[in-house]
């Protein structure tokens, strides 16, 4: 299981990146990994 600090970061990670979808308006991916685990998180942004 991610720790607290973990999942802070990540959410702070997701929130930076949610603002560059929001500018570029488009599909994004992006994936990290923590712990031998692997997270991919697929965002869609329409108006």
């Amino acid at each position: 299981m991610y720790s607290s600090d973990q999942l802070s970061n990540l959410q702070d990670f997701i929130k930076k990146k949610f603002s560059d979808f929001q500018e570029h308006n488009k599909t994004q991916i992006f994936e990290g990994s923590s712990l031998g685990g692997k997270v991919l998180v697929k965002i869609s942004i329409s108006n």
